[in-house]
């Protein structure tokens, strides 16, 4: 069979490494708590270690796929193609070094296509750019100062489809948590809270990417103007759990618990949301016919564990296994951190917590460990003994919140 020939009319020389990226199944596989570290269909994948680091024949496959697919962004008819396979390579492997030198092109790229791409394309790039600074850390610092302005001139776009709005105030939100400081971060704050609530159903994915996206950084924030700037948002939150859309209301009700919590945080008084308990307390009963069943049960699970913590001061916990290693949910900021991850990464997000620098971090797991490195788990009568004292302590901390909010009610 002949092979095809470029635009010019000459042969294609060009690797096919790449397009086993392309006709993998599409189909993210879910993080499940309390789960092992997902296993990967590439040949690649298979050589994964627990270092993240991949064998020297394994790392030299991943580096020529992403070279192949880089090259292809410059042909139209393929760049789409492209972009998966790059998205999908960079969501699976930790591989700062290899990223670092060519974040130049990838984020030009990326720019270039949220500004004059079509849809898919324009979402697509800005999945890059979130999983490129996942993988640059602080060290994209200088190109969010690049990319921020197209991002906010994008989503203010009305006349962009919403979905790739949506795309972009994400990307914002991912890119100002990692690398902005106070001044930014309050800066796109104040510029998403325009989007919480339209009455558009269209604009339902905006308004539900605005709401994680200030939660998100919200999760983060450490300035004195904190408190002012939530005591300001407040009321459109509340407007915002009257929206029509489940996905909104849901969102909306973990951003006020994700509220209750930094307040309660930056002072020893209780601070209680008496109108926003009632609201909540309708949700979780919301029996109306008006709204899909599937939909009501979602919001029933979700809205009782925000009512609980605002209500009853009960807190949240939650195990994510990965390799040899856990991490803990302990509360509303890492899991707004956590889940925001995970939607980027997908079925990488595992290999992302045991190898990515940035995010061992943020998620405070410590440093990398070696991939030869065994956990000594103890006796059982050990490990029985910790967990009781970490048990009784969670239990001392929750009656004492318990005991304010009783005195206040």
């Amino acid at each position: 069979m002949p092979r095809r020939r470029n635009a010019k009319g000459e042969r294609d020389h060009r690797s096919n490494n790449h397009k086993e990226y392309y006709d993998e199944d599409e189909n993210d596989e879910s993080i499940e708590h309390m789960s092992t570290c997902s296993s990967f269909t590439s040949k690649s994948d298979e050589d994964c270690g627990a270092s993240g680091g991949e064998t020297e024949n394994a790392q030299l496959e991943i580096e020529n796929s992403l070279i192949d697919a880089i090259e292809e962004l410059y042909d139209k008819r393929t760049k789409s193609r492209a972009l998966e396979a790059i998205n999908k390579i960079i969501s699976k492997h930790v591989i700062p070094e290899f990223v670092m030198k060519r974040q130049e092109t990838l984020a030009s790229h990326a720019e270039k296509f949220i500004k004059r791409g079509q849809p898919k394309e324009i979402q697509l790039s800005a999945n890059l750019l979130s999983l490129l600074f996942i993988q640059l850390g602080t060290e994209g610092a200088r190109l969010y100062l690049e990319l921020k302005p197209t991002l906010l001139s994008r989503l203010r776009d009305t006349s962009l489809n919403p979905s790739c709005r949506a795309s972009c105030i994400s990307t914002l939100g991912l890119l100002t948590f990692v690398v902005a400081d106070s001044p930014d971060t309050i800066e796109v704050m104040e510029s998403l809270e325009d989007y919480f609530y339209f009455t558009d159903s269209k604009l339902d994915c905006v308004t539900t990417a605005s709401l994680s996206s200030w939660s998100l950084l919200l999760s983060a924030l450490q300035t004195p103007r904190r408190d002012t700037l939530i005591y300001e948002v407040i009321p459109k939150l509340k407007k915002s759990l009257t929206h029509n859309n489940v996905d909104v209301r849901i969102a909306a009700g973990e951003t006020i618990a994700l509220v209750c919590e930094v307040l309660n945080s930056d002072t020893e008084d209780i601070y209680t949301f008496d109108d926003v308990c009632t609201m909540l307390e309708a949700l979780v009963a919301d029996s109306s016919k008006r709204h899909a069943k599937k939909d009501r049960a979602q919001q029933r699970s979700a809205i009782r564990d925000v009512l609980h913590y605002i209500k009853d001061g009960q807190g949240i916990e939650e195990i994510v296994k990965f390799g040899q290693e856990s991490l803990d949910i302990d509360c509303w900021s890492r899991r707004v951190q956590y889940n925001y991850v995970r939607t980027i990464l997908g079925s990488g997000t595992n290999a992302h917590l045991q190898n990515n620098e940035f995010l061992r971090e943020v998620f405070e797991l410590g440093k990398v460990l070696p991939p030869d490195f065994k956990i000594e788990k103890g006796s059982r009568s050990e490990r029985n003994y910790y967990n009781n004292l970490a048990s009784k302590a969670r239990t001392k901390v929750r009656s004492v919140q318990r005991d304010k909010r009783g005195d206040y009610f």
